[in-house]
């Protein structure tokens, strides 16, 4: 009975994978020296709202990466990360 349980249960779950949906997120960055490059994160999800929560959490990974944080820093990830195109 659980071995059954098991194979529907990954049955179940494959079959939700399958169906997910690619969604692409644009984030523009703004250097410290004023230049601009643009970061697109994909995240294959069929909650749109979840693939964005993930994205925004990548974006801030990659911004916050080397440097160190303040004040002014912190809001610019922020600011950046919350609001892609898409």
């Amino acid at each position: 009975m659980r071995a059954l349980l098991l194979i529907l249960g990954l049955v179940f779950v494959s079959g939700g994978l399958a169906q997910a949906r690619a969604h692409t997120f644009r984030f523009k960055i703004v250097g410290r020296s004023g230049e601009t490059k643009e970061l697109a994160i994909e995240k294959r999800s069929d909650d749109a709202l979840l693939a964005y929560r993930e994205a925004a959490f990548d974006c801030a990974r990659q911004m916050r990466r080397g440097q160190r944080l303040n004040d002014d820093t912190i809001l610019d990830i922020v600011n950046t990360c919350a609001n892609p195109r898409q």
